[in-house]
C-alpha cells in the first residue's frame, strides 16, 4: 500500500513540477503558484512516509526533464545535500529560466534563507 502511495505522490510531484516550470515560462503566475502549492503539499506527504519516499523523491533528481530534476533536488536538499547540490549546480549552467532558478535555489540554500519544511 505504501509503495503504491509513494508512486502516486511521485507522479503528482513530477506533473506539478513540470506544470510549474511551463507556467513560469509563459508568465502564468496564477498557475505557477497553484502548482507550487501542490509541490509543497506533495513533498510534505512524501516526507511523512519516511526514508523510502525520500529516496523516491531524490531519485527524481536524475530525471531527464530538468524542471522535475531541479524541483526534486530542491526538496531533497535537507536529506541529501551533496547529491542535491551537485544536481542543482549542473542545472544552474543551463541557459534560461531553468538555470536561473537552479542558481537561485543554490544561493538561498547557501544563505540559509530558504525554509524547505513546513
Amino acid at each position: 500500500m505504501t509503495e503504491k502511495k509513494i508512486r502516486n505522490l511521485i507522479e503528482i510531484f513530477s506533473r506539478a513540477a513540470k506544470n510549474h516550470y511551463e507556467a513560469s515560462l509563459v508568465g502564468d503566475w496564477r498557475t505557477a503558484n497553484k502548482e507550487a502549492a501542490i509541490i509543497r503539499k506533495t513533498a510534505k506527504k512524501l516526507r511523512s512516509l519516511g526514508d523510502e519516499a525520500r529516496e523516491a523523491l531524490l531519485a527524481l533528481s536524475e530525471s531527464e526533464e530538468l524542471s522535475i530534476s531541479a524541483m526534486a533536488a530542491v526538496y531533497s536538499l535537507l536529506y541529501s545535500p551533496e547529491r542535491s547540490i551537485s544536481v542543482l549546480a549542473r542545472i544552474a549552467k543551463e541557459p534560461g529560466l531553468i538555470g536561473f532558478e537552479a542558481e537561485q535555489a543554490l544561493q538561498r540554500w547557501r544563505e540559509g534563507t530558504w525554509k524547505l519544511e513546513d
